[in-house]
């Protein structure tokens, strides 16, 4: 048979902590600035909560989609953060102006495509009025209606920035 455990391991087993000094700082700087992959198509989007917990939409213009109710999303250009990217969709499709509040989720289909979902808080003027966005390929409007299952039978709990 082995050694006994030492008591630093019996401790952690029995649920308490176990000292391992110093403090964790977290990753280094970075040296230089971040390069993403040219051959991959990256995508944002932004998930906006209105006073009354209404969710910011945008009816897409584009032929393989016309009608369609969507979130603000779109491409990055190149040289581009993925936050001012989101930004920027934001802005060119409602108006707006927001603050990213945390990443929802990060997506990938393929290795040539991935989508960065975020929360974001408005922070400017109400989105622009209906018809003002028609040189964008989109169009505005307020639904009434609630959305479809399974939507209705969930409510969503996120942390406070």
């Amino acid at each position: 048979m082995g050694e006994a455990p030492a008591p630093e391991l019996d401790a952690v087993l029995g649920g308490g902590s176990w000292d391992v000094g110093g403090t964790f700082e977290g990753p280094p700087p970075p040296t230089g600035p971040i390069r993403l992959g040219k051959n991959v198509c990256y995508v944002v989007l932004a998930v906006l909560f209105n006073e009354e917990d209404g969710v910011l939409l945008v009816q897409e213009a584009k032929a393989e989609c016309r009608g369609k109710w969507y979130l603000p999303a779109g491409r990055m250009e190149p040289g581009e953060s993925i936050v001012a990217a989101m930004r920027r969709e934001v802005k060119e499709e409602t108006g707006l102006e927001c603050q990213p509040l945390t990443l929802l989720a990060l997506e990938e289909r393929g290795p040539a495509w991935i989508r960065y979902a975020f929360l974001a808080r408005p922070t400017g003027a109400c989105p622009l009025p209906l018809g003002a966005l028609e040189g964008c390929g989109k169009d505005a409007a307020r639904l009434e209606h609630p959305l479809p299952s399974p939507v209705l039978g969930h409510r969503w709990s996120l942390p406070a920035p």
